[in-house]
């Protein structure tokens, strides 16, 4: 798969599938070493099977918070000299999966107690530095080799899974204590690829995308009220992430450039909604289905990696294309979702442990919950497809709005393009749709954000000079700019430039 023209997708970046296949291992592992979710009497004013992820949920979503903080504050970790910083996470990763067997081996007094807590902070330390460091490092990459390592790592890391669990707890074991060592072996080694676009990438314009994370939260609820409430099959739930991983990498490698990325969040909500039912429908013994057959496990499996891989696209895209802070964007998403987890585990434990999900445990409470959730995926649905939007609009103000002083007429004169003072609705569609088809054409292109940017400009007829102004750039950086892109698209004026996007169709 090529990156770039002439180019090979680099390989290590599916470090990360083995990271997210550490992560999926642990609870498997915890339970071979015979401790079950702080059955060693952590937390003892909790429910056993309730302390160990409510805390670990806690402290990660602490850490992720502080670490995009931080990184806001221009404080954070330098991503491209982050090596210690692997080191750092491996090393706690290993120092979990050893505290955690001996933790087992000593279950039932205060020593077991102490050693679960701290294999709880190790665990937290390395999974919210992993996460950061993998996708601050993908963010170093433009959108065709950063979306094909998503979708490939998720594609791995429940391969890795299931192979280990078929195998037996000696497989698992060994699993936990190589996958995160490699892992950061191949996290250190990608350091050494070249960031696409080089110097040539400027900060642009962009705002926290609120969607992608309103997507997640919601999403992580309904995945935490089939799987934490008792209700999910953990097998079904992995494969539903490789099927729908491996169908998304395959539409990329098959037709990158015809691929409608907003496909996933058309589809996903339905597929969430259909597992919820399956599993409410299973609990109250109507076709056999639910918990026993892990059909509803299956879907919301699918719906809920397909929607985190898709916002993974949306904040990757906002990192490369317009320079926002990686710690900041991916620390705070997944902070609100473990937020979340903890709030439903919260609010379980308040209500005596009953279950807020299709299970027999939740009752009548469970069934209102599930269908409060399911409205909220529909109508969640329903205004996204309404608006219309795309990663890139999620992530970048419109020009309409910013007022830039590039912005295009609509082909009807100056007065049309003036507008209701400059922001009519005419003008915003257009500038909609000349947005999207310079992103499309870049992308397909392979130009650099600052070259989408001149091209942008180029086709809305700004003289040389101001695009000089707007962009704030030298004539001979424009020249050289300009002589890319032509060369790039297979053109020799700014005229056949402008034709390419207006005739550009997927």
């Amino acid at each position: 798969m090529a990156g770039r023209e002439g180019t090979r997708f680099p390989m290590r970046l599916l470090g990360m599938g083995l990271f997210i296949a550490w992560e999926i291992l642990v609870s498997p592992f915890e339970r071979a070493c015979g401790l079950t979710d702080a059955r060693a009497g952590l937390m003892t004013a909790l429910p056993a099977d309730q302390a160990g992820p409510l805390l670990f949920s806690a402290l990660t979503a602490v850490l992720l918070a502080a670490a995009a903080l931080a990184d806001r504050a221009g404080r954070g970790v330098d991503w491209d000299a982050s090596r210690w910083a692997c080191v750092a996470c491996g090393a706690c990763a290993l120092a979990a999966t050893g505290l955690v067997a001996l933790a087992g081996r000593v279950a039932g007094d205060g020593a077991g107690a102490a050693l679960y807590a701290v294999a709880i902070l190790c665990k937290g330390v390395a999974d919210a530095g992993m996460f950061l460091l993998w996708n601050a490092r993908l963010s170093r990459h433009s959108a065709r080799v950063a979306w094909v390592a998503y979708a490939g790592s998720f594609v791995l890391a429940p391969c890795a899974y299931l192979l280990a669990s078929a195998v037996g707890d000696v497989a698992v074991t060994a699993a936990v204590v190589v996958l995160p060592v490699a892992s950061c072996a191949l996290l250190v080694m990608s350091g050494r690829l070249p960031q696409d676009g080089g110097e040539e990438r400027a900060s642009g314009p962009w705002r926290f995308p609120w969607q992608p994370v309103v997507l997640v939260v919601v999403f992580s609820v309904a995945y935490r009220m089939v799987m934490g409430a008792g209700a999910g099959v953990q097998w079904a739930d992995e494969l539903g992430r490789l099927v729908m991983a491996a169908v998304t990498l395959a539409c990329l490698l098959a037709a990158f450039d015809r691929l409608d990325e907003g496909l996933l969040y058309r589809v996903c909500p339905a597929i969430t909604v259909a597992g919820l039912l399956v599993c409410m429908l299973g609990t109250l013994g109507v076709g056999g289905m639910g918990r026993d057959g892990g059909a509803g496990s299956l879907l919301v499996g699918m719906g809920y990696s397909g929607i985190t891989l898709y916002v993974y696209l949306a904040l990757n895209a906002a990192c490369f294309r317009f320079g926002a802070r990686p710690a900041w964007l991916f620390g705070l998403t997944r902070a609100a979702c473990l937020a979340a987890n903890v709030a439903y585990e919260a609010a379980s434990i308040a209500l005596g442990g009953a279950e807020f999900g299709p299970t027999p445990s939740g009752g009548e409470t469970g069934v209102v919950a599930t269908c409060v959730v399911v409205v909220a995926l529909v109508l969640l649905s329903m205004l996204l497809m309404a608006q219309r939007t795309s990663i890139t609009a999620w992530c970048r103000p419109s020009l309409a709005r910013r007022g830039d002083p590039g912005a295009p007429n609509d082909g009807e004169g100056p007065a049309a393009a003036a507008g209701e003072g400059g922001a009519g609705a005419g003008r915003s569609v257009y500038l909609e749709d000349h947005v999207y088809r310079c992103a499309m054409v870049a992308r397909h292109y392979g130009l650099t954000h600052r070259e989408e940017e001149v091209l942008s400009l180029i086709c809305q007829g700004t003289p040389f000079a101001e695009i000089e102004s707007v962009l704030s750039i030298a004539q001979s950086t424009l020249k050289v700019h300009s002589q890319h892109i032509y060369a790039k698209l297979g053109v020799h004026s700014r005229q056949e430039a402008r034709r390419v996007v207006e005739e550009w169709r997927p």
